[in-house]
């Protein structure tokens, strides 16, 4: 009895990662699609979070703006169950990039940051009440590298715990590359438009 309960725990893990898998690769398609037919920056990162809720499940995500001269990373998009997060947490920190030691560490070492159990991990974060009050049990940071510079930081939340193994971060990984690429072409083609104005 023991072996078939073990085995059909097993069988439902499995089934779960593969629905969240699948989740995500559905994600990465609709990123994908959308950037095709976009044609600036405004529209590929609120599009980014508006399909982050719709095919990856997320219960909100956000992408902030870096400003090298202030040193601050401040919202400028967002899609899901924001609910007056960003006023509170500005209200607790004083600045947007204290609002999670992941997106400051993102910024700092243009890496992705995860936070798995956000209720237990960091016991000491100021924002985490607000977090939890909407379901927000883990998160990650991801950091959009255009040009060698930081352009701006994808966050994300989610209502489960434990949720970024490796290959949920492989996948959100590709997505900002291709995120970044995309911004990449939009700022290439601005540079060879301007040239041509230039010319005549």
């Amino acid at each position: 009895i023991a072996d078939i309960l073990g085995n059909a725990a097993e069988r439902k893990m499995a089934n779960k990662e593969i629905i969240k898998l699948n989740r995500l690769l559905q994600f990465r398609s609709a990123i994908n699609e959308m950037m095709l037919k976009a044609e600036d920056r405004e529209t590929i990162l609120k599009e980014t979070c508006k399909i982050a809720i719709r095919y990856g499940n997320f219960k909100m995500a956000w992408m902030g703006a870096f400003s090298e001269e202030v040193h601050s990373l401040t919202p400028i998009t967002f899609a899901g169950d924001e609910d007056g997060y960003f006023i509170k947490i500005k209200a607790l920190t004083n600045n947007y990039t204290s609002e999670a030691w992941l997106a400051r560490k993102a910024i700092h070492s243009h890496s992705f940051n995860y936070c798995n159990d956000i209720a237990n991990e960091r016991p000491d974060l100021p924002w985490k009440e607000e977090a939890l009050k909407r379901s927000y049990r883990s998160a990650i940071s991801l950091p959009v590298i255009v040009n060698t510079k930081l352009d701006s930081v994808f966050t994300l939340y989610i209502s489960e715990t434990f949720f970024f193994t490796q290959e949920e971060r492989n996948i959100l990984l590709e997505v900002t590359s291709n995120i970044a690429f995309a911004l990449e072409k939009i700022e290439l083609k601005k540079l060879q438009q301007q040239a041509e104005i230039d010319l005549k």
